[in-house]
């Protein structure tokens, strides 16, 4: 019990915490040795109502390492875990991961970026798993016209806990700042009645180019760019 109540001090956040979480919950989390990871892992519980497998899979995955949150100072962790608190909304940088691990698609070594998003689609159940809470599939190579040409939204998705739609769009190979310069302007496609929210995605492509979105890592996931 010490070790508890040195993990959690706060006596209203405990008690908060105690209503939804078992005690099998806290055992997985005690051992953490990060303040600012404990919180996390015991607020996404609260919230997306974990069980206490998932919250065991969540930490061997190094789920809090890999979101933006982890990468921002001590300070805006805290505000950030505080407004998820109060408030019950997840922002961008506690649901974005980078990177994602894609293990389950069973891709070998050497593949093309089409064989990549039909592994997705195949396998989009634990796709959308991976993503984290509030994804839905909306599209495969959307189509979205902007001054009388096409372009093509390889995966897009829609987030109802960000309220916004997501754009994915696939490169394997490393990732090359240049990627990011190949995309349409949100502003711009936001104001031709595209249907993509302004900072819903993260780039448009003609059929005969290519942005990215996503990228294939040393086999161990795929890293994300701007917005996924």
């Amino acid at each position: 019990m010490v070790i508890f109540y040195e993990a959690f001090p706060d006596g209203k956040i405990v008690a908060t915490l105690s209503q939804q979480l078992s005690w099998s919950h806290f055992r997985e989390i005690l051992p953490l040795k990060l303040p600012l990871q404990r919180e996390y892992y015991a607020e996404m519980c609260r919230v997306e109502r974990w069980s206490v497998r998932t919250l065991r899979e969540r930490i061997d995955s190094m789920l809090y390492e890999r979101t933006a949150l982890s990468r921002k100072p001590d300070k805006l962790m805290t505000h950030e875990l505080a407004a998820l608190r109060d408030t019950e909304r997840i922002s961008p940088d506690l649901l974005m991961r980078d990177p994602y691990i894609l293990d389950f698609l069973g891709l070998q070594d050497t593949y093309l970026e089409s064989d990549l998003e039909a592994a997705i689609v195949r396998e989009m159940e634990a796709f959308l798993l991976e993503l984290g809470v509030g994804f839905s599939f909306v599209a495969r190579q959307k189509r979205i016209q902007l001054d009388g040409d096409d372009f093509y939204l390889d995966l897009l998705f829609y987030n109802r806990k960000l309220r916004r739609l997501v754009a994915i769009e696939l490169k394997v190979g490393e990732f090359k700042a240049g990627y990011k310069g190949q995309g349409v302007d949100q502003q711009h496609a936001s104001g031709q009645g595209s249907g993509v929210p302004r900072g819903g995605g993260d780039g448009l492509r003609r059929r005969s180019h290519s942005a990215a979105g996503a990228h294939r890592d040393r086999g161990r996931g795929f890293r994300s760019g701007r917005g996924l």
